[in-house]
């Protein structure tokens, strides 16, 4: 197997829809995987900052919105390969949007090259970064690479606490660009401004299948089956099964939730996440693993 993941490297390299160099010798080296806690490699969390520093809420009224679509239909077209409830819906809605960890995540208006628009969840891991799931920046059967994507960070109903971002800058991996290979479903959204500090981002890291089957897994995103996808809906449960390159888990989730973070909480106040939620079946959800090439990716895209 570790001659198999050495081979498949070059499908990590990153891919970018703009006009910027990428200096790849500057990638840290990681001496290896998670074996405790202790270890665990990650940044650190923008801390909390009062509730009393945050923006008054905007409330937007955006006339003439159809049924959004989820974004993984505008690559795997196939709706059994979308994101599922598993038997009973266990999804709860969160709201205290403004509180830690749901002012990370955004909701996500996808506009492609075709004029479709399509839903989809990110996180941040910068001030001027959100990750998310790379069939949510590339497209392939709606001309590619996205033609734009706004980002709104907390989005609750009509109510836009952040304001929200709109982006044409995107990166991903080669082996989702180029191959469509869905082992390498993660990417990025690269904002021209920074966002208001008191969101915050998230830590993530590559920890090894022990932990990750001893540790329940947390999912939050923005569903279209809820109010077309502008509240936040939250599950969690245990990893089921760990494989090279993704996690698999029966935590409920719907279409629109493609690209959200799924974290494991340390304490009280410490999340890290470990995998991109991507896609499902009947019988499981899915998502791409951070393993140590994805972590080094979103260590650069972090920088």
């Amino acid at each position: 197997m570790a001659t198999l993941i050495k081979k498949d490297n070059h499908l990590h390299t990153i891919v970018s829809n703009f006009d910027k160099k990428k200096n790849e010798a500057t990638f840290n080296e990681i001496s290896g995987v998670v074996k405790r806690r202790d270890d665990i490699l990650t940044f650190s969390e923008k801390p909390s900052i009062a509730a009393g520093n945050v923006k008054k809420p905007l409330a937007i009224s955006k006339p003439g919105i159809v049924q959004l679509t989820d974004a993984a239909a505008g690559s795997y077209g196939n709706a059994k390969m979308l994101e599922v409830v598993i038997a009973d819906d266990d999804r709860q809605q969160v709201m205290n949007v403004l509180e830690n960890p749901w002012k990370k995540i955004a909701a996500l208006r996808i506009k492609t090259k075709t004029v479709s628009v399509y839903a989809g969840t990110g996180w941040f891991i910068s001030p001027t970064v959100v990750a998310t799931a790379g069939h949510c920046v590339c497209l392939h059967d709606h001309g590619g690479w996205a033609q734009e994507i706004e980002v709104i960070p907390a989005l609750n109903g009509s109510i836009e606490p952040f304001s929200s971002f709109k982006s044409r800058k995107f990166e991903s991996s080669k082996g989702w660009i180029k191959e469509r290979n869905s082992d390498y479903d993660y990417g990025v959204i690269i904002l021209d401004q920074p966002i208001d500090p008191a969101i915050g981002w998230f830590s993530f890291a590559a920890p090894d299948n022990e932990y990750l089957k001893s540790n329940i897994a947390n999912i939050s995103g923005y569903p279209v089956d809820k109010d077309n996808a502008t509240h936040q809906y939250y599950h969690a449960r245990n990893i089921s099964q760990a494989s090279t390159r993704r996690l698999y888990y029966e935590i409920d989730t719907f279409g629109g939730q493609s690209g959200s973070p799924v974290w494991m909480n340390l304490g009280e106040n410490e999340r890290v996440v470990i995998g991109v939620h991507t896609a499902g079946s009947s019988t499981s959800n899915y998502g791409t693993r951070i393993t140590e090439e994805v972590f080094k990716n979103l260590q650069t895209w972090k920088k």
